[in-house]
Parts: structure tokens; sequence; C-alpha cells
């Protein structure tokens, strides 16, 4: 008898567990759901551009275009699914990165039609804030001595969006910038030296993701 009795208590304590975390689950779906603010190391921010204004009033984002697509953040009412994403890309929208709240750096093709923007469950649109792009070091001004070398220049460490091109590497040289090469061998990273009063300029890059010192050398 006090067996039966145990089992039907453990029996009973399992199903208001199982009830629990299904509650708990469900809770948690239904706020990250209602919550689009994008949690990133160094910033907080919420999406609210319109969608139009890819069709309707591109010149706002002219400062992100490169290569005819638009560098944004694109923040979606559902995650897409991996058949989703292929549409998406067929339709001339690539999702990058994922940045949390269903929210991915994008590239968008500047010739994407409304209609196409329409049927993506897409919820907003925004750019990435500069300062997310850069390390916190640089934000807060601490240059290393071994990226300060020469006078007035930084040697800093770039990640790309994309694998690198020519475009891109006329783009930095047209900046004045010397690249120094790709130590990492990694498509999507090289290394340059710029004059210290350009990383902000480097950051706001369509193409760059990320801005921050080289790497210190190995001491011997």
């Amino acid at each position: 008898m006090v067996q039966k009795t145990t089992t039907i208590m453990r029996a009973t304590f399992t199903c208001m567990l199982i009830f629990a975390m299904m509650f708990t689950i469900a809770s948690f779906a239904q706020v990250s759901k209602e919550n689009y603010k994008i949690q990133l190391k160094s910033v907080d921010f919420t999406p609210t551009g319109s969608l139009s204004d890819f069709t309707e009033q591109p010149h706002k984002l002219q400062d992100v275009l490169f290569q005819n697509e638009y560098y944004v953040v694109l923040q979606f009412k559902n995650l897409p699914n991996h058949t989703t994403r292929t549409q998406l890309a067929n339709s001339g929208i690539r999702l990058i990165s994922y940045l949390g709240a269903n929210a991915y750096q994008a590239a968008i093709s500047d010739a994407i039609a409304g209609g196409k923007l329409a049927a993506a469950d897409l919820r907003a649109w925004a750019k990435m804030p500069i300062e997310s792009k850069i390390s916190a070091s640089l934000n807060e001004g601490d240059l290393p001595q071994w990226a300060t070398q020469v006078a007035h220049k930084i040697d800093l460490s770039i990640v790309l969006h994309d694998s690198k091109s020519v475009a891109i590497h006329s783009e930095l040289k047209n900046m004045g910038c010397e690249l120094l090469g790709n130590p990492l061998n990694n498509s999507r990273h090289l290394e340059l030296r710029a004059d210290i009063e350009q990383i902000t300029a480097l950051a706001q890059l369509p193409f760059v993701a990320h801005v921050s010192p080289i790497k210190a050398p190995d001491v011997k």
C-alpha cells in the first residue's frame, strides 16, 4: 500500500513539474516575442525603421549602401526557418549573422521589390549603432602601445561582413589605409594601418562588422 501511494505521489509530482515547465517556457516565449530590444555588448537598441524606406525613401540608406546592397539590421516578427531563409536569399535578402531578438545583420539588394519585403514577415529595420562596431578599448580611447608604433597611426584588425574583394580593398586604399595582410588566413579578416582619427570612419563603412586594435605580439 505504501509503495502504491509513493508511486502515485511521484506520478503526481512529475505531472506538476511538467506542467510548471510548460507554463514557464510559454511565459518566456511570450516575453521574448514582445520584447524587440536587441542587446549587444556595448549598446541596446530596438529597430523602428519602416520597411517602405527601402523602396520609397532610399536616400535614408545611402550611408549603408555598398556594391548595390544595403547593410542593415532586420528584425522579424517570427524567426525564419531554413526554407524561408533560402527564399529570402533568392529574393535579394541575405541574412549574415543572428543578433538575438529575432534580428539579423543582413544585406538587402537595392533593387528589391516592395512586395517581396512585405512578404518577408519583417517587423522593422535599423542601422547598426557605430559604437557596437568598435571594440570597447577603442571606444574608451585606450590605444595600445603595440598598435601605435607609427606616429599618428594605429594598426587595426578589421572583421568584414563578407569575404574580401577588390572593391573593399579599393575603398580602404582610397581612404589612405595601408593593408598589412591577413595573419589569421580568414577571408573575412584583414589588418591595416590607418590614421587614428579614422577609427570611426572605418566602423561606418557598410561592409565592416567590427574594428579593434591588432592582437598584442607574443612575448618571447
